[in-house]
């Protein structure tokens, strides 16, 4: 069956596929007091999805850094990156936290190259379907 967009329903839109994986990131303020700790949910090289504690307004532009843990013969790596807030919205925990969408802004080939054998990994050894 199809959906509206001439696409089969529940079919993935996004034009880099994403994997729910748990990954914790730091939103980079003007000083360390400042930097936010972001909980990703899913990711892709296109971008993540998080949970934040507080609101970023849409069109907002982040400076942030993801931690990456070891994965098949990869070390544990660091990459540092820009994005742009797509949405951010109050989640419906009890938390009182936000749901945010971002795309990145600039990621060099490595970075893409890293994040892309993460993420098919990822999907390899959990078993998983791509994330909505």
């Amino acid at each position: 069956m199809e959906g509206k967009h001439g696409r089969p329903k529940g079919s993935e839109r996004r034009k880099h596929p994403r994997a729910r994986i748990n990954l914790e990131a730091v939103l980079q303020g003007g000083c360390p007091q400042e930097d936010l700790r972001l909980k990703v949910l899913n990711f892709s090289v296109g971008g993540f999805f998080c949970r934040s504690s507080r609101e970023i307004e849409p069109l907002t532009r982040l400076g942030i850094t993801f931690q990456f843990p070891p994965y098949a013969e990869h070390a544990p790596r660091t990459i540092e990156t820009t994005a742009v807030v797509v949405r951010c919205e109050k989640s419906d925990s009890p938390d009182g936290d936000y749901k945010m969408a971002s795309a990145f802004l600039s990621l060099g080939q490595d970075a893409k190259s890293h994040i892309q054998g993460y993420v098919d990994w990822y999907k390899l050894v959990y078993g998983e379907s791509d994330a909505a």
